[in-house]
């Protein structure tokens, strides 16, 4: 009976979820016990990396997606929460707990790219709920873009994100670009489609409605 105690009370020190990352789930484990992470989150964001293969140094956070919760933002709290425009001074700092991830439950990730305020291309996840999906019908796409998530459109963000010689233009031009300027420089350079991802049936979803430009356009 004693044994039996011990492991209800090891099981309650840990949370497993499920994440489905181009069509395959991985577990992910939270240990809420070990001290090493004062936010719990690190402990996702490392396990999510090895997953994508995009390095943590260029993950700004996490985005969980529930039908009760429509999108809290949990930092990468290794990367320094300074910005020029002081955009991610503006969410509050917050760590994963036993009431934000339940044990067993099962989450759609997709990678989104950004420009982060350390001046390089990285990313930030969206954990969606999987009951937060809805499934397709004619006319009608699902909360989940089947063209982003692709192993194509995936490879294509690490690549941009892991090109050290692409980000070093990319950062020394931009210091002195304002806002719309920016956005002219992205398209230069090929990545605006990816910052702004715009979809046609439903504009209103997207960032910002850009016609993503392709130079193999005519």
């Amino acid at each position: 009976m004693l044994v039996k105690m011990e492991k209800l009370n090891n099981n309650s020190d840990r949370t497993k979820f499920q994440v489905r990352f181009l069509g395959e789930y991985h577990e992910i484990v939270i240990d809420w016990n070990d001290e090493k992470y004062k936010y719990k989150q690190q402990q996702v964001i490392e396990q999510l990396a090895s997953i994508t293969g995009i390095s943590i140094n260029y993950t700004t956070g996490i985005i969980k997606r529930t039908p009760l919760d429509r999108g809290n933002f949990f930092f990468n709290n290794l990367i320094p929460r300074t910005s020029p425009s002081g955009v991610f001074l503006m969410f509050p700092e917050r760590t994963f707990n036993h009431s934000c991830i339940r044990d067993g439950e099962r989450y759609h990730l997709e990678t989104e790219l950004n420009y982060m305020h350390i001046e390089h291309l990285g990313i930030y996840y969206i954990l969606r709920a999987m009951e937060d999906l809805e499934e397709s019908s004619e006319g009608r796409c699902e909360l989940v873009c089947r063209s982003k998530n692709t192993k194509a459109f995936i490879n294509r963000i690490k690549d941009l994100v892991h090109n050290d010689e692409l980000n070093a233009q990319i950062s020394h031009r931009m210091r002195s670009l304002s806002y719309n300027q920016q956005y002219e420089l992205y398209r230069e350079f090929n990545i605006l489609q990816y910052l702004n991802w715009c979809c046609k049936l439903h504009p209103f979803f997207s960032f910002v409605v850009v016609q993503p430009y392709l130079r193999s356009r005519g």
